[in-house]
């Protein structure tokens, strides 16, 4: 009897073991009931100029929640792109007002930017905020620093280390593809190409960090002799 009892307790505590495990792996792999809903992407309205949109009325740019805490940004460049990132820090801090500035030795560094070799054929790779980790494929860069290509592709990944995403846009700097000076040409003035952070592009990122929007639609452009 005494046995008996002890078996059937052993079982229920068996029982309970097993079912605070399955309840534990279903509040880790399913959001609590009430949980916050994840944000929802806005849009950002069209250049005045829309020409170089894919969509007239409105353009596929959604806004997410990823963004560092203060418009106070630090970066470390690692990579042996130093013109290139350099510049594509410098197009973005004048497209947008956002204090973004090379971390010191012994300060907590936002975005780390370095180069690595890749067989495959991205010419860079990025995470966004909290992580904010750039890569630059050498591969495909190749020796060159400081030439509108590697700049541009520098100004991209650092614009998803700040939280954007990829714009559907043919004029926009975050467009998937290298050769924003091809895909825009719309009011670039003559011996010159657009380059970095378009105006779509900087508001987007005025948006994430609840900056004034630019109103006037602009080009971005670097001279010809630059590609």
């Amino acid at each position: 009897m005494q046995s008996r009892t002890t078996s059937h307790w052993q079982l229920a505590t068996l029982a309970v073991a097993i079912l605070a495990t399955v309840g534990l792996m279903l509040a880790y792999f399913v959001p609590a009931s009430g949980s916050a809903p994840a944000a929802q992407p806005t849009y950002i309205d069209s250049a005045p100029d829309a020409k170089d949109s894919v969509v007239t009325s409105r353009v596929d740019y959604p806004i997410t929640d990823k963004r560092w805490p203060t418009t106070r940004i630090t970066y470390r460049n690692e990579s042996k792109y130093k013109t290139a990132v350099r510049k594509a820090v410098q197009r973005w801090r004048d497209a947008t007002n956002l204090k973004i500035i090379p971390a010191k030795p012994d300060e907590i560094t936002n975005i780390t930017i370095v180069s690595v070799y890749s067989t495959e054929r991205w010419a860079g790779m990025a995470s966004p905020p909290p992580t904010g980790y750039v890569q630059l494929n050498t591969r495909i860069l190749g020796k060159a620093d400081g030439k509108l290509v590697e700049s541009d592709i520098a100004a991209h990944e650092i614009g998803h280390a700040m939280g954007l995403t990829h714009a559907n846009v043919n004029c926009s700097l975050m467009y998937p593809r290298v050769g924003l000076y091809g895909r825009c040409k719309h009011k670039v003035k003559r011996g010159k190409v657009a380059c970095g952070p378009q105006w779509l592009d900087a508001n987007a990122i005025r948006k994430i960090y609840e900056l004034p929007l630019k109103k006037k639609s602009y080009r971005h452009q670097c001279p010809k002799s630059e590609l």
